[in-house]
């Protein structure tokens, strides 16, 4: 049974119902693209699908995500680096990899669909909610906290967003700059491409042991990379 929860697999046309005062659909729409911006026939045509899918049109939801995938690719890049560079991990433990923060990306997207209030325009209402509300998600969804464990600050809002968005991508030049050339371009294949270690070694003709050697490196000047720049916040 497909799962409709999920927009790779959405409910068959055949069985899709429309709620009461939805009107029908169009059948494409516009794929808004980050360094372009949004016209005003664009921003009425998805605010329209916006108010049908919050009355619980799951077809007008995953064509509204289709719009705003490629315009919200950015910010769920950045907030895989963020992940990466705080040490942020999913419940398992593991790594935020880029397809699960795409995948976090659209239950965001789906969370803020349902809460929009449903006036005046959607498209401002969800670039500046998205970002942050992305990065509070990947943080909170890891492991669970020891008892005593000093809990995360606040997630920053308008110019604070835009100040750690600043930090953290002057903490990942200084790490670029510590790293050899060589570990260098891995950590940029990593972040910049959102490439597994497997796919880097295939794409740099290495053995698999030799770029997880040099994860391994990069990690531990990562980790002194971000220890100096908290005790220079502390001085």
């Amino acid at each position: 049974m497909a799962n409709t929860r999920d927009p790779r697999s959405p409910r068959p046309r055949h069985l899709h119902l429309l709620p009461a005062g939805a009107r029908p659909l169009p059948v494409a729409v516009p794929l808004l693209q980050p360094d372009q911006p949004v016209t005003p026939a664009q921003d009425a045509l998805l605010t329209g699908i916006a108010r049908q899918a919050r009355l619980g049109d799951d077809i007008a939801r995953d064509l509204l995500w289709r719009a705003f995938a490629p315009k919200l690719e950015p910010a769920v890049r950045r907030a895989q680096r963020v992940a990466w560079a705080m040490g942020w991990a999913r419940r398992n433990g593991r790594p935020w990899e880029l397809d699960d923060a795409r995948q976090e990306a659209w239950l965001t997207f789906a969370d803020l669909v349902e809460t929009w209030p449903g006036e005046g325009s959607f498209i401002p209402f969800v670039m500046s909610y998205f970002p942050w509300r992305l990065r509070n998600a990947m943080r909170q969804l890891g492991p669970p906290r020891l008892r005593g464990a000093i809990p995360s600050r606040r997630e920053p809002m308008g110019e604070d967003a835009a100040l750690a968005e600043r930090e953290t991508e002057a903490l990942l030049a200084a790490l670029l700059a510590a790293l050899s050339p060589a570990d260098a371009h891995v950590l940029q294949l990593r972040l910049r491409e959102g490439l597994t270690l497997s796919e880097i070694a295939d794409r740099l003709d290495l053995s698999r042991r030799t770029v997880y050697r040099g994860w391994a490196r990069i990690q531990r000047v990562a980790r002194h990379v971000l220890g100096e720049a908290a005790r220079t916040r502390d001085e």
